[in-house]
């Protein structure tokens, strides 16, 4: 969206349908900062992503730019068992985004054996671990239009309550290539 109508919209999201104000984060972009706001339902069961950029190169602007104003830049969907929901879904695995090697070796170094990092690579997903020991696994398709529409897929274990910010600029800069 523009940067001066996201607080517009957080407004109608707090009037209209009662969310809540999650954080807000800054997340760097190959070509720029993007801040970005999370907003939740009053049941935690939709949450919503608010990101603006004031520079015209990243790749939230370009989305802005292809839609014309606000828009849809991708949707999430969550699954009880990411891995087992990618090893039936045989569509995926040609449609997911590639996530560089470095990734998988940077988790291995970081985490060691309490990981399958294997598997997380074979399956090209993503993992963050909260504070409290909350994990998140997931998985980003490769973009479907020149608007940079795609999808992600999200598996949330033992609370793990935030939205992957630590993985943004692996997923920019792997978008980059696609």
């Amino acid at each position: 969206m523009e940067a001066d109508s996201r607080d517009n919209w957080v407004m109608f999201f707090r009037t209209v349908f009662g969310f809540s104000l999650e954080h807000e984060q800054t997340l760097p972009d190959p070509y720029g900062l993007v801040r970005s706001l999370a907003v939740r339902s009053p049941q935690g069961d939709i949450r919503l992503a608010l990101n603006i950029s004031q520079s015209r190169a990243t790749q939230i602007a370009r989305s802005v730019a292809c839609y014309q104003g606000a828009g849809l830049q991708h949707a999430a969907f969550a699954c009880r068992d990411l891995p087992a929901a990618c090893d039936q879904l045989a569509e995926v695995a040609r449609h997911t985004l590639p996530i560089p090697v470095n990734y998988y070796d940077d988790l291995l170094a970081r985490f060691g054996g309490e990981l399958d990092v294997g598997q997380l690579q074979r399956q090209q997903l993503l993992y963050d671990r909260d504070p409290q020991g909350g994990d998140f696994l997931h998985l980003y398709t490769r973009p479907f239009t020149a608007g940079r529409f795609f999808f992600e897929l999200t598996e949330r274990r033992a609370g793990y309550a935030l939205y992957g910010a630590a993985n943004a600029a692996v997923r920019l800069a792997a978008m980059q290539y696609c």
